[in-house]
């Protein structure tokens, strides 16, 4: 399921052919992906924002949003369910 608070929606569906599993989901980074970057200050290294801790999958509508926050265009707060 998408990471957004109050977000319902199934990130893998039945695929047809081949594959078994199609994945809907689009991932972000928690701390950004480069220092320069979007939600990049911090002093995690290279390899520890590329590390599965700092990622977790959204929907397309909610991956857009995060990212638009990203850039500056609102503030939205992702917190882990619970």
């Amino acid at each position: 399921m998408c990471a957004f608070p109050g977000c319902r929606a199934a990130l893998t569906a039945e695929a047809s052919g081949a594959d078994r599993v199609a994945a809907l989901g689009e991932m972000a980074h928690i701390v950004g992906e480069s220092p320069n970057g979007p939600c990049g200050g911090s002093p995690l290294t290279r390899a520890e924002r590329e590390r599965y801790e700092n990622l977790f999958l959204l929907c397309g509508h909610h991956h857009e949003l995060v990212v638009g926050t990203a850039r500056g265009l609102a503030r939205v707060r992702i917190s882990p369910p619970g």
